[in-house]
């Protein structure tokens, strides 16, 4: 229904109920169907305060959301962190599911580069090959 359709309609139902006649606009016909305050808005009953109220309710809400958000940055910003300031290890398999390859890396925050241990083994699982790496 369009801006005209939906004044029409609301004075017609405040003349039906003797009130005075609606001259705030489609705006506020629109504001009133988003906040399910329709029947309070034909009435003119309180409903500048109910309004007022819901509004205040939905931006606490909004509020709330936004520092839960920035809560959950803050702390995946926290564990990203950690993550990157821990030494990591790689494994890669054979076919057979017997490791192939170990590769030891220092954390991100010092390079992520391989150091430590390196070590490669044969399909049966024996050692192949060792090398001890320093910040490579």
């Amino acid at each position: 229904m369009d801006a005209a359709v939906r004044v029409r309609e609301m004075n017609e139902a405040r003349e039906k109920i003797g009130g005075e006649p609606f001259l705030s606009g489609d705006d506020a016909i629109k504001e009133a169907f988003n906040f399910g305050l329709c029947q309070e808005l034909v009435l003119n009953e309180n409903y500048d305060e109910r309004l007022q109220s819901l509004k205040d309710a939905k931006r606490e809400r909004e509020r709330i959301a936004a520092e839960q958000r920035a809560e959950e940055q803050r702390i995946a910003a926290e564990k990203q962190r950690i993550t990157d300031s821990k030494p990591t290890v790689i494994e890669k398999f054979h076919s057979n599911g017997q490791l192939k390859i170990r590769t030891n890396y220092q954390s991100k925050k010092d390079g992520g580069r391989k150091h430590g241990l390196w070590e490669e083994f044969h399909e049966n699982g024996q050692l192949s090959g060792k090398v001890n790496y320093k910040e490579v």
